[in-house]
C-alpha cells in the first residue's frame, strides 16, 4: 500500500477479510479526518435463532488485524515498513472415530462450538458480546471402504467429520465445544477447546504465552474416539499429538 505522508508520527491499523462484506462488517463511519482510531471495530455478522439466540453456520471469510507505530522523518524519498497482521478465525475439525466398527451416521451427531468472539476493538482484543453458538458449514460420513481380504489385516474406519469455523480463542476463556448424540438426545462430550489445544503445546513452543500460542494457530484437528457409540475417555488426538486423559470429567 503506497501512503504519501508528511513528516509525523503516525499509528497505522489494518483489518483484512471484509471484502465479501458476509462475515464481518466495521462498526464505524470512516470518514477521512474525523474517524478516530479508537472507533474502527469490527463485528462478526451472525444470525439469530427464533428464541433471539445468536449463532453461525456458515465458513466466515479469514480476518486479519495489524497495528503499526511509524515516524516520518522530514527528508525526502520511499521508506519500506512491514506490519504484522494477525489472524483471528480458526478452522476446528473434529472427527468421531468409531472404534466398534459401525457405519457412522452424521445425521445422527450435532457438532456446536460456543463463544464470545464476533466483537473486536481497534486493538484487536475482544470487546464483550452475545454468546455465538458456531455449527458446522461441512458434515459427511467417512470410511475406509476394504476388500475382504483387506478386513482379515485392517480394522475398517468409521467416522464422522464436521468443520466449524470460530473467531479469536482466548486463553482466559475458552470457547465449549459440545458434541450430541441426536438419536439418543445424550450429550456424547462436553471440552473447553482453548484448554485442550494448550496441552499440545509441545515444547518447541515453550518460549511463547499461552496467547501467543492460540494466535499462531489457525487450524486445530481433533480425533475424538466412541466405542459403539460411547464416549472413549482414554485419549483424544489434537493436532496429531495424542492425549491421555486421566480425569474423565472433560469440563
Amino acid at each position: 500500500i503506497r501512503l504519501t505522508l508528511p513528516e509525523g508520527h503516525y499509528d497505522l491499523l489494518a483489518w483484512g477479510g471484509l471484502a465479501d462484506e458476509e462475515s464481518f462488517e466495521i462498526l464505524a463511519n470512516e470518514e477521512i479526518g474525523t474517524t478516530r482510531i479508537e472507533e474502527m471495530k469490527v463485528k462478526m455478522l451472525r444470525s439469530h435463532d427464533n428464541a433471539g439466540a445468536a449463532y453461525r453456520d456458515t465458513d466466515l471469510e479469514a480476518l486479519f488485524h495489524g497495528m503499526l507505530g511509524l515516524v516520518i522523518a522530514n527528508e525526502p524519498g520511499t521508506y519500506k515498513a512491514t506490519m504484522s497482521l494477525k489472524k483471528n478465525t480458526n478452522v476446528v475439525r473434529i472427527v468421531l472415530h468409531e472404534m466398534s466398527g459401525h457405519k457412522m451416521d452424521e445425521n445422527l451427531f450435532t457438532f456446536e462450538i460456543t463463544d464470545r468472539s464476533g466483537l473486536y476493538n481497534y486493538d484487536n482484543s475482544r470487546l464483550d458480546d452475545e454468546v455465538i453458538t458456531y455449527k458446522p458449514w461441512h458434515l459427511e460420513s467417512i470410511f475406509t471402504d476394504l476388500s475382504a481380504a483387506e478386513r482379515s489385516r485392517a480394522t475398517e474406519i468409521n467416522a464422522v467429520m464436521a468443520e466449524l469455523t470460530i473467531g479469536r480463542m482466548m486463553a482466559a476463556e475458552s470457547p465449549i465445544l459440545t458434541v450430541r448424540n441426536s438419536e439418543k438426545g445424550e450429550e456424547v462430550l462436553k471440552l473447553p477447546l482453548a484448554k485442550y489445544a494448550l496441552l499440545v503445546k509441545g515444547n518447541y513452543n515453550k518460549g511463547m504465552d499461552d496467547q501467543e500460542y492460540l494466535d499462531r494457530q489457525d487450524e486445530y484437528s481433533l480425533t475424538l474416539f466412541l466405542d459403539d457409540g460411547e464416549w472413549v475417555s482414554a485419549q483424544i488426538i489434537i493436532n496429531g499429538w495424542r492425549v491421555v486423559i486421566n480425569d474423565t470429567g472433560l469440563e
